[in-house]
């Protein structure tokens, strides 16, 4: 009996051992190690330690060998890059579009001119470190019909260079103008047409002239009450007695504190006493028209012009009862408070009694340097006035303009007919 109980109590006592010895077995370091190294390899779904990179597409995976991880990070790499052209080229193909372009070279009577050297570039679009521009350029000729074109190109924009004619000249106010074509990724998009072509127009010089030339007029300052103010275009100054260029301003009411944006009229004439005046339609202005002249330019708008304006700027031809021809370009503001506004002016002149207005500033005259008087001597009479004459080949499609009344032509800025302003309010 003492035997039976002996040997439970030693079976009891192992139990107990080999309990223990699991339970430490478990526990321990070597136990962690030995379950991973006896699971299958794979993906585990434990974030890493830290931020993760927003955008990344990384897979977090274990156990697997140096250059297994080493060739999955690589193929992510590539397909990332792949990505990264793919959204390029497509953002390429949006803005490198299909560029064609039609143009007509004609000089200043619309005469078609052949052999014209016209310059040109495009903006294009490629990849480098990011996103470059590239400007390839572009020469034609123009035909016998003064045609040229360009076609099939690709890019988002095109810009004339320079037009080249041995004798001709490319107008700068045509160059600043009307010479960059947006095709694409712009607000104003420019529509190319084969049957409705660019027209380039050139001036055939004759060779700059000595001209006067005062780049401003000084003291031409306008009182508001209608007194007017007299100009000597030969001395470029304000004079109060005789001068060339007779100016005045009409504004009521004459105080305009609290309405300068709106709400008051102006009239502004500008004459040549003796001589007469033409608004210039010509982007050159190199010679001075023969005839077409009249006494006075007026100008001006109404309180209540939905198109009011306080300022306005123009260019016209001028004649002086000696024979002068000339050219004034004008800013005028009429909203100066208090007054009187000012009249801002720049003039060639040419004393020879030419027409031709072409200007080289190293045959610029000091007209401090001309005898009073001897000159006008020499100017040759001027031929007797002719108002309003039609010419006797009018331009092709050139619109009808109905003459202004009977001794005053009325402009806007912009040379369009219109009403003469109200007569002042009576105080």
């Amino acid at each position: 009996m003492k035997r039976k109980r002996l040997v439970a109590a030693i079976i009891a006592v192992l139990f107990l051992c080999l309990l223990v010895v699991l339970q430490m077995r478990t526990s321990s370091p070597r136990a962690h190690v030995m379950a991973h190294e006896t699971a299958k390899a794979g993906v585990t779904n434990q974030v890493p330690a830290g931020p993760i990179p927003k955008g990344t597409n990384i897979l977090y995976l274990t156990n697997l060998p140096p250059e297994m991880r080493a060739k999955i990070k690589e193929q992510d790499q590539k397909q990332h890059e792949a990505r990264r052209i793919d959204t390029a080229a497509a953002f390429l193909n949006q803005k490198n579009g299909r560029i064609d372009f039609w143009g007509l070279v004609v000089d200043q009577d619309d005469k078609p001119l052949q052999g014209v050297e016209i310059a040109m570039h495009v903006r294009q679009w490629k990849l480098g470190l990011g996103l470059d521009a590239n400007f390839p350029k572009f020469t034609r000729q123009t035909d016998a019909q003064g045609q040229f074109s360009l076609l099939d190109t690709a890019g988002d924009g095109l810009t004339i260079d320079a037009v080249r004619a041995p004798g001709y000249r490319w107008s700068p106010e045509a160059q600043n103008g009307a010479r960059s074509f947006a095709y694409y990724g712009s607000p104003l998009i420019f529509t190319p047409d084969a049957r409705n072509p660019v027209v380039i127009r050139l001036w055939k010089t004759k060779g700059a002239a000595a001209l006067i030339y005062h780049d401003r007029i000084r003291d031409a300052r306008l009182p508001v009450d209608g007194t007017p103010i007299r100009v000597d275009l030969m001395a470029g100054k304000r004079v109060e007695h005789g001068g060339h260029l007779e100016i005045q301003l009409v504004r009521d009411p004459k105080d305009v504190w609290g309405n300068k944006r709106n709400g008051f009229s102006w009239r502004t004439e500008i004459s040549v006493p003796g001589g007469g005046l033409q608004w210039r339609e010509d982007v050159f202005g190199y010679e001075a028209p023969h005839d077409g002249y009249v006494p006075t330019l007026v100008m001006g708008q109404e309180a209540n012009d939905p198109a009011w304006k306080s300022r306005i700027q123009g260019q016209f031809y001028f004649r002086t009862v000696e024979g002068y021809y000339g050219r004034i370009e004008f800013q005028q503001n009429t909203d100066s408070q208090p007054p009187p506004c000012g009249f801002y002016m720049t003039c060639y002149l040419n004393p020879s009694g030419s027409r031709n207005l072409e200007y080289d500033s190293s045959l610029r005259i000091d007209p401090r340097k001309l005898i009073s008087g001897s000159s006008a001597q020499t100017m040759p009479q001027p031929p007797p006035p002719q108002y309003f004459v039609p010419p006797a080949q009018p331009k092709a499609n050139a619109p009808y303009v109905p003459p202004p009344p009977p001794g005053f032509q009325a402009l806007t800025n912009r040379g369009k007919a219109f009403v003469p302003p109200v007569q002042p309010r009576s105080q």
